[in-house]
């Protein structure tokens, strides 16, 4: 993969993808509808919608409510950052904005707001679209044994995935990334801290002039179930027990369906297999995508069905086979 503009061209495809009829389809579609132009000003709204949903939550946090509201208000945190993940994820492939810092500037925020620097988060996601669900892919290539794995795994997966961003920021911030680091690494792992710096300094701030409950109730709980909890589910559907590549996207990757809250707050990344087919094609044109290809992909019917269907797998002993070459 170069790295030049393959966040948002063509470039980033992989040569499975590349050969791939579906993949054709998919793109003569996404062309003919010109369905790669940016919105700034959608993405826009949607940053002041995510904006707002926080500002409620500080309030929150400020002049905690009866308990009976807290509910309420960790619904709309956890939408905020399935917001935030999904911002980080297009600023990553530059969709939102024709302004290359203006996209890393709003990827940079949000990303911090989950809790990692978004450098690494971009470096690696760009390395996965090069070899996904293969060799040398980024995201793990793990095959679950036990239900407990799963159940337990996912936090402590985790935890280890941001720690994993960390180690690889602060190796591109000192010139030492991975061979994937692109040119502007250093600089960017520098920004990504400074900002990263400055949420901490932020909540610790909280915590002294609110108080540690107001913060862990109205901050620390949903962070923990919505970036946790519900981007670790997210994660795992998106290509476990799908096939091993190199293989075309249709093979490795695979879409969810899900209800029209969840595609909203998560600006419709649920078509992930969508998303490697036409990865210049931004969120918000996915779904068209979707229903343009239809049964050429493979869709689960919802992110719980594929939480409890892989949970009764792992307890029947249902195992996906190991990936070639892992260890």
């Amino acid at each position: 993969m170069t790295t030049t503009d393959s966040e948002s061209s063509p470039a980033g495809w992989s040569s499975a993808e590349s050969s791939d009829p579906v993949a054709g389809l998919a793109r003569d579609f996404a062309r003919r509808e010109a369905l790669s132009s940016r919105s700034p000003a959608r993405a826009a709204l949607r940053l002041v919608v995510t904006a707002a949903a926080l500002a409620v939550v500080v309030h929150a946090v400020s002049d905690p409510p009866t308990w009976y509201v807290w509910p309420a208000l960790w619904v709309l945190t956890i939408g905020a950052i399935l917001s935030c993940g999904a911002v980080v994820h297009e600023a990553a492939h530059r969709h939102l904005f024709s302004s290359k810092w203006a996209n890393y500037t709003a990827g940079m925020v949000c990303s911090s707001l989950l809790g990692a620097p978004f450098v690494a988060y971009r470096d690696t996601h760009m390395e996965h679209h090069r070899f996904t669900h293969q060799i040398g892919d980024t995201d793990p290539l793990d095959v679950l044994q036990k239900p407990y794995e799963f159940v337990l795994g996912l936090p402590v997966y985790g935890f280890v995935y941001i720690y994993k961003l960390y180690a690889i920021a602060l190796a591109a911030l000192f010139g030492r990334g991975p061979t994937y680091s692109r040119g502007d690494s250093r600089a960017l792992a520098a920004w990504s801290l400074l900002v990263q710096a400055a949420v901490f300094a932020a909540l610790g701030w909280s915590v002294v002039a609110f108080g540690v409950w107001p913060v862990v109730v109205g901050f620390v709980v949903p962070w923990m179930i919505g970036v946790i909890g519900f981007l670790g589910v997210i994660a795992i559907s998106e290509h476990y027990e799908m096939g091993w590549g190199p293989a075309p996207a249709t093979a490795t990757t695979r879409s969810v369906h899900s209800n029209a809250v969840v595609r909203f707050a998560y600006w419709n990344t649920n078509y992930h297999c969508e998303h490697h087919l036409v990865p210049h094609v931004p969120c918000w044109n996915l779904r068209a995508v979707h229903d343009h290809l239809g049964d050429e992909v493979t869709t689960s019917s919802g992110y719980t069905a594929f939480a409890v269907g892989l949970y009764r797998r792992l307890r029947q002993g249902d195992l996906p086979e190991p990936c070639p070459g892992a260890d």
